[in-house]
């Protein structure tokens, strides 16, 4: 009987002893998996960060050489590079929206001066980089966030200090309008539990 007993309690702490290191190396994979993750986002909103910083020194540019009416978009420039946070998805977005808004309200005035075609022009091609990078970027938080999402990997990751991630839906050269909308319902869907 006590061999019996020797040899179950051995058995016992065995499997105890397996099911914590199964336990703490699915633990180190999740989290190891996570980090990259999350670093190929960080890369991603790097770029995205620099090539819109870029885009609103050029509209800057653009606005001083052209003669077009600048009292609506001269504040919106300065409010967008001196609130500009890396670490804030949600405030750079509202102003890159504002940025952006107000430049497609200002096109038509650029439109057909010789002194402003280059410029314009690389506005667009710089609109499309930065809608190619809002696409990855979006495409990887929604991978991140679903692999966040699994059981137990959220909680995983909530002790090591990593959150589900902001998507950042703008369409750099295009009206944003209908999804600012939406995105306003949703807000306050979210603050008031009403939707209107």
């Amino acid at each position: 009987m006590k061999k019996f007993l020797l040899i179950l309690l051995a058995s016992t702490v065995s499997f105890v002893a397996i099911c914590f290191a199964v336990f703490y190396s699915y633990k180190s994979f999740v989290l190891e998996k996570l980090r990259q993750k999350d670093n190929h986002i960080k890369e991603v909103w790097s770029s995205l960060y620099k090539e819109s910083l870029e885009r609103t020194l050029v509209i800057e540019n653009l606005i001083n050489i052209s003669n077009c009416d600048r009292s609506s978009i001269d504040s919106t420039i300065v409010k967008n590079k001196s609130n500009r946070d890396p670490n804030k998805v949600e405030e750079l977005w509202n102003l890159e929206y504002t940025t952006n808004k107000a430049y497609i309200q200002l096109g038509k005035c650029f439109e057909g001066k010789s002194n402003t075609k280059i410029k314009t022009d690389s506005l667009k091609l710089n609109a499309e980089k930065l809608n190619r990078i809002v696409d990855e970027y979006n495409a990887n938080v929604l991978d991140f966030n679903k692999y966040y999402s699994i059981f137990p990997n959220f909680m995983f990751g909530s002790q090591e200090g990593f959150r589900r991630k902001k998507f950042f839906y703008l369409k750099y050269g295009e009206d944003n309008e209908e999804y600012y909308k939406q995105k306003k319902k949703t807000d306050k869907w979210i603050e008031t539990g009403k939707w209107e």
